[in-house]
């Protein structure tokens, strides 16, 4: 038997266990972070009450990292830092536990578009150096961590 829990995004169910029957699903209310473009782009649960979603918002002048925590009943946006002055944005996550997650996406300063991770030890998220392939147009869209 399986314990179905669905974590609603945006308005959509994103993830429920393979082969699960879903007899209902409950649409939870999540803050606005911006202006007027709150995107969240990936989700990971250790947990039925301990999820982190990641995404990027527009604060008006730029935008910027933008990361929620579930706790099983609410979401919560936590601080999350920025690296450049025009785009910050994250496009995955993965949790191994409550206190380690890694993040991962790009950053724009007006020039070139260069990798973006950050680390999460249960208390602060951190940018931490990653490469960059290229000269002008590197993203990082998904990551695993095990």
């Amino acid at each position: 038997m399986f314990a179905v829990v669905a974590i609603v995004l945006g308005g959509v169910v994103v993830s429920t266990p393979a082969g699960a029957v879903v007899d209902s699903a409950t649409i939870v209310p999540s803050p606005n972070a911006g202006t007027s473009d709150d995107q969240l782009k990936s989700v990971s649960c250790v947990s039925a009450s301990e999820c982190v979603a990641v995404g990027y918002t527009d604060n008006g002048s730029a935008y910027e990292t933008l990361v929620m925590v579930w706790n099983g009943t609410v979401w919560s946006i936590v601080p999350s830092p920025n690296a450049g002055t025009v785009f910050d944005g994250l496009y995955s996550v993965s949790c191994v536990s409550v206190s380690e997650c890694v993040a991962v996406g790009s950053t724009y300063t007006g020039s070139v578009n260069e990798t973006l991770v950050m680390v999460w030890d249960g208390t602060v998220w951190s940018i931490v150096a990653s490469p960059n392939a290229g000269t002008s147009d590197d993203v990082l869209r998904s990551v695993s961590c095990v």
